[in-house]
Formats: C-alpha cells, structure tokens, sequence
C-alpha cells in the first residue's frame, strides 16, 4: 500500500524501502523509508514558514482521497469515538488537575454526539506533526 500511495504523491522520499505486515512481536504494519535531510519544523524560525506552507499543503491535499477497496483497515483509529472511552477516562484521570477536569469531559460529551464518518474511506495522514 505504501508503494501505491507513494507513487501518486510527487514529494520527495515517499516510497518505502522495505514494508512490512504485523505480527506477535510487532502488531502494526510497518515500513521504513529513506530518511529526508531538514530542519525539524519546530526547529524553524517562525517567520520563514510561509513557504514550505504551501508545497506541504498540495503533498496533503494529494495524500488525502478516497482509499482504494483493498486499503487496510486501522482497527484502533477507524472505530466510533464512544469505542474509546474507557481509554479516554483512564487518561484524563491521569491528568488529574493538569487539566479542568470538567471543561474537558463536556467537550468529550459533545463530540460523541457527532455523526460517525459515513462516506467513502479516506487515505489521510492522520499525524503530520513535529518530533517530540
């Protein structure tokens, strides 16, 4: 899958060299890419942004449409949000007074009330965000 995606994408370093199926000792599929020499974006100065805005825009904007009919299906992410409440409570409990406790569980009661996805499955990259 990961070659199919990568051959519809025109950015740099979108193929894989190696994929893999998941397994007992690691249950996710996997693959490992060529590494894209950079700065970090959170390494970046703030003001010189603008510019990789747009091209990282279009490379997402490809990215994301309809998934073919063999996709694989994530069976943690493409699940209702209500599935993950015990988790969400265990976490938020976690928290403790990190957070107001009560403004986040109404926002937690309100997006429950909102509609499962209900379209055609969509390829999207679900975590474009910088190393932590």
């Amino acid at each position: 899958m990961v070659t199919r995606v990568g051959a519809s994408l025109s950015a740099l370093g979108t193929h894989s060299s190696l994929c893999g199926q998941a397994c007992d000792i690691f249950p996710w599929p996997w693959s490992i890419a060529p590494w894209i020499k950079g700065t970090p974006g959170n390494e970046v100065n703030p003001g010189v942004l603008n510019s990789p805005a747009t091209p990282l825009g279009a490379f997402l904007r490809a990215l994301h449409h309809d998934a073919p009919i063999e996709a694989p299906i994530n069976q943690f992410r493409s699940v209702p949000l209500r599935t993950h409440r015990e988790s969400f409570l265990g976490r938020l409990q976690e928290a403790g007074g990190a957070v107001n406790q009560d403004d986040v569980l109404s926002i937690w009661e309100i997006s429950l009330e909102v509609a499962g996805w209900n379209a055609t499955l969509q390829w999207i990259h679900g975590d474009p965000h910088p190393p932590i």
